[in-house]
């Protein structure tokens, strides 16, 4: 599987956005608005299958084709292969398909560090996203226990045009 190197900290919207969507001018609950901008970050990340802002990753694996498991490829830092004695080598590769990464040479362990996302500011991420978030930290908000059918279903209808369907 793969591993987080780096993923950044900022919330791809604030906090001034969110208490201004929902008309709020008290600080009493900032904190917990916070809270629900990161897990309404995460449930669309987690959706999409890619991270909003630039994240980078690693993967290692044995085999000499790698198929990278997030979407939104933004570049690949490096491809290592790690001999059986931890001897690191850098190496040629192709990308295929646009998130198959292979290498010509076979080794114990192919590492590949690689960058994914939709940019590096919030405003990178697409509209609709960024709407995505506002809408499910208010209705989490509001609602404090769970949301209706209509308003999951308003929210994955958003999300739709950035999800990865298909076979892999």
């Amino acid at each position: 599987m793969y591993e987080v190197v780096t993923k950044p900290d900022t919330p791809v919207v604030s906090l001034q956005q969110v208490k201004a969507h929902l008309r709020l001018d008290h600080v009493d609950d900032d904190d917990y608005l916070l809270h629900l901008i990161y897990v309404a970050m995460g449930w669309v990340e987690d959706l999409i299958e890619s991270p909003l802002l630039t994240a980078t990753y690693r993967i290692r694996s044995s085999k000499q084709r790698i198929h990278l498991p997030t979407q939104n490829l933004i570049g690949i830092v490096s491809v290592v292969g790690i001999t059986s004695d931890g001897q690191r080598k850098s190496l040629p590769y192709n990308i295929e398909r646009g998130s198959i990464v292979s290498v010509s040479r076979p080794y114990p362990h192919i590492e590949v560090l690689y960058t994914c996302g939709f940019g590096d500011r919030p405003m990178d991420v697409p509209p609709p996203l960024r709407q995505v978030i506002l809408n499910h930290v208010a209705c989490h908000y509001e609602c404090r226990t769970q949301i209706s059918k209509e308003q999951y279903l308003m929210l994955l209808q958003l999300i739709s045009p950035y999800r990865r369907v298909g076979l892999s």
